[in-house]
């Protein structure tokens, strides 16, 4: 680009152009980051503390991107690492990541909370409420219920009894005439 405007001839233009880069690489993490905060929770998040994180999370992204570049090329230059070293350099890069990005949401939250409690309650104005007392239920009591159950058994078992022992269908009877 420099060199098609003409102006990769000026002092300081190779500097301008990456620091022209780096900041439209913090300014889009800042949009996918605060996408993230306002629609990945299920509590609302106010837009100022949804950019203050944004913000932070992509700083920090782009010099965990800047240092892990630097750092992988040197590791994949070494002729003793060899291949397992920018692995290795891989691996450690995203749990950086991974660790900055769950600081931020701590951070995210606390922010929140405090936001929170700063923030005046309605006062709830309350009215005299009618109390009816609840109406005066019977107890039941073990007592009762066991009579119930010894009852209700007996006459279950007088009922099978009579069935039984009726005559013509009982156990002395054959095709319903008794035997002798």
């Amino acid at each position: 680009i420099l060199r098609a405007t003409g102006l990769d001839s000026l002092p300081g233009a190779v500097v301008l152009l990456k620091i022209i880069g780096i900041a439209i690489a913090v300014l889009s993490d800042m949009i996918i980051f605060w996408w993230l905060l306002i629609q990945l929770p299920d509590v609302k998040v106010p837009r100022r503390i949804a950019v203050k994180t944004a913000l932070l999370a992509a700083v920090g992204f782009e010099v965990l991107k800047i240092v892990g570049s630097y750092t992988i090329a040197h590791t994949a230059n070494s002729p003793t690492a060899g291949p397992f070293a920018s692995i290795v350099a891989i691996l450690i890069w995203i749990q950086l990541v991974a660790r900055w990005l769950l600081f931020v949401c701590a951070w995210a939250a606390t922010l929140l909370a405090d936001y929170r409690a700063a923030q005046p309650r309605p006062v709830a104005v309350e009215k005299p409420v009618e109390t009816v007392p609840p109406p005066a239920e019977a107890e039941i009591k073990p007592a009762a219920v066991g009579a119930s159950l010894v009852a209700a058994g007996a006459v279950a078992g007088a009922a099978a009894t009579w069935a039984v022992l009726r005559p013509g269908h009982g156990r002395g009877a054959r095709n319903g005439r008794p035997v002798a």
